[in-house]
C-alpha cells in the first residue's frame, strides 16, 4: 500500500499505530523506511479483511466477504458449500492472506489450478486461466467427490 494513500487526510485513510492512535504523515514516512508496514481494510464490525503474511487460512470475516462477492466458485458458479478460498498469488510464492488476493474455487477447480501451476487473470468476463490453457469446465458430482487417480 502507497504511504501517499495511507498519510492523506480525508476520506482516502489514516494511519494509526494500536493503543496509541493516528500518527502525523511525517511520522509514517520515517517509519516506512525501516519498518514493515501493513495496511489493513476492516469490515463494518472493526474486524480486519487483509490479514498479508500473517496467516495463510482466511479469516471467519473474509470468508463471509467472499461469500458476498464471489457467490461460488469463480470459475464454474459451483455453490460455495463445495468452495474454498484460493491464494490467487499462491501463498508459496509469497502471496498475502488480503482479500483482494483470495477467490472461491469449488474443489475440483482448486486442485487443477494447483496441479497445472496456473495463476488465475481477471479479465472483462470474470476469471479464467492465461491463455492457451484449455478452460475448465463445470465437475461433475462424483468429480467433485472422488479424487482423481494420480
Amino acid at each position: 500500500m502507497d504511504v501517499t494513500y495511507l498519510a492523506t487526510d480525508g476520506a482516502s485513510g489514516r494511519c494509526e499505530i494500536p493503543g496509541v492512535g493516528p500518527i502525523a504523515r511525517s511520522e509514517l514516512e520515517r517509519l516506512g523506511c525501516d519498518a514493515d508496514m501493513y495496511g489493513i481494510l476492516f469490515d463494518q464490525r472493526g474486524l480486519p479483511l487483509y490479514h498479508g503474511r500473517k496467516t495463510r487460512t482466511v479469516s471467519p470475516q473474509q470468508w463471509r466477504v467472499l461469500l458476498a462477492r464471489d457467490k461460488g466458485c469463480v470459475l464454474c458458479g459451483a455453490h460455495p458449500n463445495w468452495c474454498q478460498a484460493h491464494h490467487v498469488k499462491y501463498w508459496l510464492l509469497g502471496g498475502r492472506t488480503d482479500i483482494d488476493n483470495l477467490v472461491l474455487l469449488c474443489h475440483a477447480h482448486h486442485r487443477w489450478v494447483h496441479d497445472n501451476r496456473i495463476i488465475l487473470q481477471q479479465g472483462a468476463n470474470g476469471w479464467g486461466a492465461p491463455t492457451g490453457l484449455p478452460p475448465p469446465t463445470r465437475p461433475t458430482r462424483q468429480e467433485i467427490r472422488s479424487p482423481q487417480p494420480a
